[in-house]
Formats: C-alpha cells, structure tokens, sequence
C-alpha cells in the first residue's frame, strides 16, 4: 500500500496536525470477488484526511466514513481552530463536534470510498476515490439500467409544478443513444407511462432533456431506462475501507499505530458501515478483525447499493421515490434471524464468530424509524417476535427526534420547513457522547448503558392502529400513519426496461405515543421530556407523501382558554400555563438534561445547548 501526502498543517495552535494523504493499494480476484473485477489485479486510490494529535494519543482512532465526500475535519486550511471548523460546518447534515475527540487525545481518519463524488485536488476537496472501469473479458461491461428522478427535484427548477424542461445528467455513459426509453408516474405503486420518443432529446454521453409543454404533478416520478457502460468497480470503496485501515493498524503506517480503530458514520455513511459488516468486510485478507468499534448513527434497517456495479450510491429509499432500490431487502438486524418472506436466515453479523465482531453502538431518530423501517433493528420480519439481543450490540432511539438536524419541523398549517418557527432539536449532542462511550468500551474502561429502543419485549413497538388511538384530539392535525413500508424486491430486465417487482411487503410497527403525542421510550431530549409541544421526526407534505427528512412540531396552546372554541374541546393536550411557571420549566429540562448526562447519553458540557432551544425560540414561558 501507498501513501502520498498533498498537504499537511497545523491544527488547534500546533498541538495536532492534518494530513492530506492519497493511498493507493490493489484488489486481487484471488482475494476479493467484486462484480467488475475481471480476470487480473487492479490498482484503485482514495483521498483521506488524518487529525493527529502530536503528543497525547490515546491510542484510539476514530475513522470516520465521509457522507457524499464530506467528512467532519475541515477541508479549508484557513480554519485550524476546532471553534472555526464547528462555525463553518454548523447548518450542515451529520455535523460532528471532534472537540471531545481531540480532548481525549483520539485520532480522526477521514477515508473516501464513495465512486461517483465529484473530485477537486487542493483547497476544499471532497474525499473520493479512483476506481477502474468494471471489465470482462477485457471489455468494458454495458447493461440496461434504471435511473430515478423525481419532478420535485433541482432537476426541474424550484416549482413543484414546473412544466418539464428538464436537463437530468446521466449516473453513466450511454452504450446506445437510441436505448433511452422514459416512463413517468404519479405515485410509487404506479404503472409508468412511456413518454413519447419526441419528448426525450440526448444531448450527450451523460445528458438528456425531458421537454415536455404540459405541467408535471409535484409527485411525479420519471424513470430513465438506458443501456449504459463504463461503470466502475463499485466495490473496491468497501475493499479500499477493509484495507486502508488494516494497514493502519498493522504498524506499517509511519504516521499513527492505533491500538484500536472505531468507525462511525452517519446517515449515509452509517449505512455503508452496516453493508461494510454484513459483506464480511470487518476481517482483513490476514484473518484479523478490522474495526473493533462502529458507531452507526440515524441509518434506521437499511443497508446501501455499494457493491454492484451500475449502482447508486447516493441513493436511499422513502415512500415516494427510490423505493425499489433494494437498500430494503433483508436482513435488517446484526443478530441472526429468519425472514418470514423468503425464509433465508441471516443477519447483519451473521458471517462472524464472535471474536471478530465489534462493538457496535446503533442509534436512530424518530424518523428513522418511520421513514426507515427502524423497528425491524429489533423485530422478526414476522412483526410478532423481537430479534435476539447481543451482547455486543447496542441500539439507542431518539424519540422524536428528525433525521436532518438543521431543518426546521413542519409546523401544521405551514406546510414548508422554510421560515417555520419550529424548534430544531439535534442528535449531535448525543452523537459526542456516543464516540466517548465507545472509546471507552473498546478499551475495556467502561461498559455503556444498555440499549433503549423500540421492541416487541417491552410493549414499545404497537400497531399504527394502536398508535392512533393513544394520539391526542388536536383540531386539525390528525394521526399521521404514513410510513415508508420495507419490502422484498426483485429485480428483472424486460423489453430492455429494468422492471423492479415488490414482492410482498413487511408488517409496520411503531412506537406509542403519550396524551401530548409525544413518543416516551428510547432516550428523549430534555425538550420533549419537559415539552411545550408535539414532536415528531415525520411530517406529511400536501399531496400526502411523508417528508423525506423533516419532522413535525405541534405547539402547545399558551392558556387554558385557547384550547376551548366555546365549550367545545379543540385541544386536549395541556396548556403551558397549565403546566408549568417560568422558574418551574428551567428547573424541570435541566434535571432531565442532568439525568441524561448522569445515565451516560450527554456530556455535561451540552446541558446549557439541549436545554436552551425552546427557551429560545417560544415566548409562552417567558410570559408566565
């Protein structure tokens, strides 16, 4: 293995240095079976970028899996202050405090693996990789592929209604200009309908337009269905990941000899981590276990399109788009199991003895759980019978919480995220406490809390029909029973149309909720154990198709008085005044911040953060 280092420079007033490296290494069809891998050896490289502390490692490094290209150190070197990197990623999805980290004296690796980032040397890189074209017989493989792209997209301007007019870039080169056929649907379970020849202009190798004078419906689903060719060897990003960080931690690295090697990664990144596992990636082509922590953060049951070739790998399902990517197939728990579709026996972890599995810290938000599938991390696709617990395994549920952190809630009524007043609550807080807890775990200092999430066990997973009976009378804002429904794909080619089949479906579970509609197991944030509203981490748009990422808030009526129109109830939920005064409110989410912190979920540190947002952002309490 090789490594090259582009840039190197000072962090955190010289007490830590940033590498810039390129690591280039090889893949053997004698060692790895990769679809694509031909015949011979190949050569692949990736980006990484290295936090070193100069004089106080602990011994630990956490490798973090980029999202989309991006990691958690700073690109820019003009920042080289933690408090300058943490202002310039604050807004962004998966935004990691390494302050912590840096404190504990652990060490970060950012390591690209992702085959289709975009890639730009020097200043403000994404980490990437360099992958070979996928071959046989020395030839470049072509085969029908299907490509997704929804009328709501940037792809169609800002308007949900814009009349198509659409430029949509290709996910691969075109083997044939004249194979491009494309059908459109209005909703998911919709039979596409071919879109005439004339309405489909190639403009290149990886271009088309959609032209069309007639306006599209906001739910409208395009599928693009082409014969394409030059796809890399997709697989080489989980090869590059197994083997990189071996080679770190073998010695043989001259700038770091861990002891031990965590990985984390959130959203997409933690569902890489979980097809990283469940492919048996996690023992190096020497036998020896790779990670010996993961922490996996807001992927819910899904895994991810990174082995095959022709895939997407920026690609996740919801209810509207995407759905039959396959990131829903089982298995969904680490623990073995058996589906009750297929009747296949597998799990995350099934390929590993004991010894070469890690320790594994699994948390998801409220939306997670709805929009991916969540419940079955704990249940037998039967939906009857929880999954066996293991032991090495621990899974933590953010009650109401939403999977991107700096997306306001919808408020009901106000069906745009942009400009509502509703409070964001972030899973970051929680997120430093996890990489803690695991850099403890791995070296044996302390065992973390047990886990805290929606199961069958403990009567924490319910029907929607149940769910909907516990919800409050809220005029206006019923019970929302959308919900991302997991399913068994397969996937066929017919009259050069890939044709995905949905099998059958999955039973739908989900946590229940109290009279304020708020959910109450898993860890809850000190805001919804002392709320002044509903919180919930999915939200519906008008057109009835669940959000991809934001959740929902419901205010709570400020007096007694609001809740009644007349004598008539319009809210059954208290009103602040009648819960709480001014002093009583602070008092009450500060103890629930010192209980959490206490129980192990936060450090003390973040008290003043998780209990400030909605003191911040709502008047009713300060009017007490």
């Amino acid at each position: 293995m090789k490594v090259t280092e582009i840039r190197k420079r000072q962090f955190e007033g010289n007490n830590y240095t940033v590498h810039d490296l390129v690591i280039t290494g090889t893949c053997s069809p004698e060692t790895d079976t990769l679809e694509g891998l031909d015949s011979e050896a190949v050569e692949y490289s990736v980006d990484a970028r290295l936090l070193v502390p100069k004089s106080h490692f602990s011994g630990t490094l956490f490798a973090e899996v980029p999202n989309r290209g991006t990691g958690s150190i700073d690109e820019d070197a003009a920042n080289t202050t933690v408090a300058g990197m943490n202002k310039a990623k604050r807004g962004r999805g998966g935004f990691v405090d390494l302050a912590p980290l840096m404190k504990a004296g652990h060490a970060v690796l950012n390591l690209g693996w992702q085959n289709d980032v975009p890639l730009a040397a020097g200043k403000g890189f994404k980490l990437g990789s360099r992958f070979p074209v996928a071959t046989k017989d020395g030839k470049p493989i072509q085969r029908y592929v299907r490509q997704e792209v929804n009328a709501a997209s940037r792809f169609f301007g800002a308007s949900r209604t814009f009349p198509v007019n659409g430029l949509i870039d290709l996910d691969y080169n075109l083997a044939d200009n004249d194979s491009v056929r494309v059908f459109m649907r209005r909703f998911e379970e919709d039979k596409g309908v071919e879109l005439p020849a004339a309405a489909v202009i190639v403009l290149g190798k990886r271009q088309v337009r959609i032209v069309s004078s007639t306006p599209v419906p906001e739910s409208a689903i395009f599928d693009i269905h082409y014969l394409a060719t030059d796809a890399t060897v997709s697989g080489l990003g989980l090869v590059a990941y197994r083997d990189v960080l071996s080679y770190v931690k073998s010695g043989k690295f001259d700038v770091i000899s861990p002891r031990h090697v965590v990985a984390f990664g959130v959203s997409q990144s933690a569902r890489f981590l979980r097809t990283f596992l469940y492919h048996g990636f996690n023992v190096d082509l020497g036998g020896l276990r790779v990670l010996d922590g993961v922490v996996n953060y807001i992927a819910g049951a899904r895994r991810g399109d990174f082995t095959g070739i022709f895939n997407n790998a920026g690609a996740v399902s919801t209810q509207q788009f995407n759905k039959r990517i396959g990131d829903n197939n089982f298995p969904f728990a680490y623990a073995t199991s058996t589906d009750a579709i297929t009747g296949k026996t597998d799990g995350i972890l099934h390929k590993y003895p004991p010894l070469l599995q890690p320790k594994i810290i699994h948390v998801d938000t409220d939306n997670d759980m709805s929009a991916g599938f969540g419940w079955l991390c704990t249940t037998q696709t039967d939906g009857k019978t929880p999954v066996d617990e293991l032991d090495n395994v621990r899974h933590y549920f953010l009650a109401g919480l939403q999977h991107i952190p700096f997306f306001k809630p919808i408020i009901p009524g106000k069906r745009s995220s942009k400009g509502s007043s509703g409070v964001t609550l972030h899973y970051n807080t929680f997120l430093k406490a996890s990489l803690l807890t695991m850099a403890d775990w791995v070296d044996a200092i302390k065992l973390p809390p047990m886990s805290r999430y929606p199961t069958l066990a403990d009567d924490s997973l319910v029907s929607l029909a149940v769910a909907q009976r516990l919800w409050p009378h809220i005029e206006g804002v019923p019970y929302s029973s959308v919900r991302n429904v997991p399913c068994h794909i397969i996937e066929t080619v017919s009259k050069d149309v890939v044709v995905p089949a949905v099998v059958e479906t999955y039973p739908v579970l989900t946590p229940p909720v109290n009279s304020d509609g708020n959910e109450t197991c898993g860890v809850v944030h000190p805001a919804i154990q002392v709320p002044l509203g509903t919180y919930s981490g999915h939200s519906v748009a008008r057109n009835g198709i669940q959000t991809f990422l934001e959740g929902e808030f419901i205010p709570f009526k400020t007096t007694r008085a609001e809740r009644y129109d007349g004598s008539r109830l319009i809210d059954s939920r208290l009103s602040v005044e009648e819960r709480y005064s001014a002093s009583s409110y602070a008092t009450q989410i500060t103890a629930a911040a010192k209980k959490l912190v206490k129980e192990g979920f936060l450090l003390e540190e973040d008290i003043p953060t998780v209990t400030k947002f909605d003191k911040r952002a709502f008047g009713p309490v300060s009017k007490l």
